[in-house]
């Protein structure tokens, strides 16, 4: 089962996200963020514009694979959300499957 995960954005990072030029987030995984599960992108500019995205993890690079000392840092693949991938978010968002 994947999981909803609500983040923080700045707004020049937002709307690149937005236009499709930003295809991935670099954070650390606090999170345990795993392939296939969704970020919930909340502009962020002092307090919450309201404006926010949804993408899907469709890939991660452990940072410190690349670079030692990196700690739990990692390199976030996402795309748009499609159709299909709605079901999976209701179920995530509520727990469990329907």
């Amino acid at each position: 089962m994947c999981t909803v995960h609500s983040l923080k954005i700045g707004p020049m990072f937002f709307a690149d996200v937005l236009s499709g030029h930003k295809k991935a987030e670099f954070r650390i995984n606090d999170r345990d963020f795993k392939r296939g599960d969704f970020l919930l992108l909340r502009e962020w500019e002092g307090e919450y514009t309201g404006n926010k995205l949804i993408v899907k993890i469709t890939h991660i690079l452990p940072i410190d694979n690349l670079i030692s000392g990196c700690g739990n840092w990692v390199m976030l693949s996402i795309t748009p959300i499609c159709a299909t991938d709605t079901l999976s978010i209701i179920e995530a968002m509520v727990g469990g499957e329907l």
